[in-house]
């Protein structure tokens, strides 16, 4: 929790538009990451209102990129890093959480037999490996651009187009060169102009 994360859910709410938050429930020492503060608070009024969902993003996001998190773990150690953090944000946010994004877009066959164990539907990652989603016991929502900047053009490129653009940013992409006022201009054009068009946001 800080000014940062604020600032963006108030621009999101602000503009009425809904945005998937990726959390990472617990640090290195496995210490949670979340806590109840005044923007837990706020991030379950606006879950209630529709803007807000909250994901569960592995549990500590360690591991090597090409592995990911869970691909080098039995499936008993993919079982309790999973629980916990499902447990901990069930707890924390007051509700029950059912998007999983993983880290690095990397899981197998084992992590779709758990997260389905313990009441997930939706996954959403990238489609490098695409598998899993004859897994019709989810529903899929791969990553479609992968910087707010972008999104723009691939909207009036796939105006014609029905389905859901998903834009996946991390805090990171926010800088001098693309504020969080370059974000919210985003969000504010008119989009109505573009009647297939609909978005989802991953952050």
């Amino acid at each position: 929790p800080d000014d940062f994360q604020s600032q963006l859910i108030e621009i999101f709410a602000s503009e009425q538009v809904p945005l998937h938050i990726a959390i990472i429930p617990f640090d290195k020492d496995s210490i949670p990451m979340v806590v109840d503060c005044p923007l837990t608070r706020r991030t379950i009024e606006l879950q209630k209102a529709g803007i807000l969902q909250i994901a569960l993003h592995g549990y500590q996001h360690m591991g090597e990129t090409v592995q990911g998190e869970f691909l080098n773990k039995s499936f008993v150690e993919q079982q309790d890093c999973l629980q916990k953090g499902s447990l901990l944000l069930d707890s924390i946010f007051n509700t029950h959480v059912h998007i999983f994004i993983p880290p690095w877009n990397r899981y197998n066959q084992d992590t779709q037999d758990i997260l389905h164990n313990l009441g997930y539907n939706i996954i959403s990652a990238d489609m490098a490996d695409c598998r899993f989603v004859l897994d019709k016991r989810f529903q899929y929502y791969p990553e479609g651009v992968d910087h707010p900047r972008k999104l723009l053009n691939v909207i009036k490129h796939n105006a014609e187009r029905e389905g859901l653009v998903v834009c996946m940013f991390h805090r990171y992409d926010i800088t001098d060169s693309f504020t969080l006022d370059d974000l919210r201009d985003i969000l504010q054009q008119p989009f109505a102009c573009l009647p297939a068009w609909r978005s989802s946001f991953r952050q």
